[in-house]
């Protein structure tokens, strides 16, 4: 009984370690080959995704004027990050309209010069002609994490995903789980520019599909197995034979499953690739058994119970034009499954 509670406490810890910070998806060897330039671009990138997200406006076309709403978001966006920096009195700056936009000028690459007509995050003062730039910072925080990459002649395109931080600033790998929400995919264009503050000027945007913003809720069975599952899956049906779990989205497009299922990982392998021609399955060194296959992902652990050999899968079905989205809460998913059986060996 002593060493199965130190176990099972073991498991507890380490996963609870792994739960204080927000899982994020593993960058592509592209965006890896040139984390530095990430680096270099990413409070830019940060300032755009937060100046989409505050204005609505999602999408800058290449070459064409920026949405006058957009470029004095983001202008406010990044005096408020310190990529450009003029005196403040009053946690605010005030410039004149050609000031603004010489400024905006070293964040985007579309040519100005740019108006400001319908300010929004600035509060124009008609008798002296300036803008008055409010620095006080959101109550939130909204980034892009930046997952993949492409360098062209062109530029630099980077596709990410937008999240927001409550009450902290921080990038999505460093956040509390609990205070993070990822709110869609973006994809963004940067032009080099020796001049710009961050080695870049925006030349594109676009905001795809928009993420259901969920919490977490915590789920153990037998003290067998813990996981952690976005709050907009809902239970569907209560203590089915052989499945402890299971849960549908919802608007009921996409369902969550924990099964027991008898015999071996090798031969589950061997019914999966029957039943899933084309699905990548593989075996992992982690001794865990995957599948990824268009609308549907799987994991599987070693779980025997009494004596009968067995593994408990975990299954998750979407609908496949959300694959961005539910990519991207597998990894929480796929992150939380412990199976203690299969941790303790």
């Amino acid at each position: 009984m002593t060493r199965r509670l130190a176990l099972l406490l073991a498991v507890l810890l380490l996963s609870a370690s792994v739960a204080a910070a927000a899982p994020t998806r593993e960058r592509t060897p592209a965006a890896l080959a040139v984390e530095q330039m990430l680096l270099q671009v990413q409070p830019l990138a940060d300032a755009a995704a937060a100046a989409a997200w505050q204005t609505g406006v999602h999408e800058l076309e290449e070459g064409a004027a920026p949405n006058p709403v957009l470029a004095e978001a983001l202008l406010a966006q990044a005096m408020r990050d310190y990529l450009l920096v003029f005196p403040a009195v009053d946690i605010a700056v005030t410039l004149t309209k050609e000031q603004a936009s010489q400024a905006a000028a070293q964040l985007l690459a579309a040519p100005g010069p740019y108006d400001f007509p319908n300010p929004l995050v600035a509060s124009p003062d008609p008798a002296a002609g300036t803008l008055r730039f409010d620095l006080s910072d959101a109550a939130d925080f909204v980034g892009a994490y930046i997952y993949d990459a492409e360098v062209s002649e062109d530029g630099l395109m980077l596709f990410a995903d937008l999240y927001r931080v409550n009450g902290i600033r921080a990038q999505a790998q460093d956040a509390p789980e609990d205070g993070l929400a990822w709110l869609g995919s973006v994809t963004m264009g940067f032009a080099a520019a020796a001049d710009a503050p961050a080695g870049f000027k925006l030349k594109s945007l676009s905001v795809g599909a928009l993420y259901a913003q969920a919490g977490f809720v915590d789920y153990a069975t037998d003290e067998r197995y813990e996981l952690r599952t976005p709050d907009f899956f809902i239970p569907r049906q209560a203590d089915a034979e052989g499945m402890p779990i299971d849960l549908v989205s919802g608007d009921g497009l996409a369902a969550l499953a924990v099964r027991f299922v008898p015999g071996s990982l090798e031969a589950l392998e061997r019914a999966w690739r029957a039943e899933q021609a084309t699905a990548a399955v593989t075996l992992d060194a982690d001794g865990r058994l995957r599948l990824a296959a268009p609308g549907l992902y799987r994991v599987a652990a070693h779980d025997p119970i009494g004596g009968e050999d067995g593994c408990l899968v975990l299954e998750m079905a979407y609908p496949e034009e959300k694959e961005q989205e539910f990519s991207l809460y597998w990894v929480f998913l796929n992150n939380s499954f412990v199976v203690y059986s299969d941790a303790v060996g």
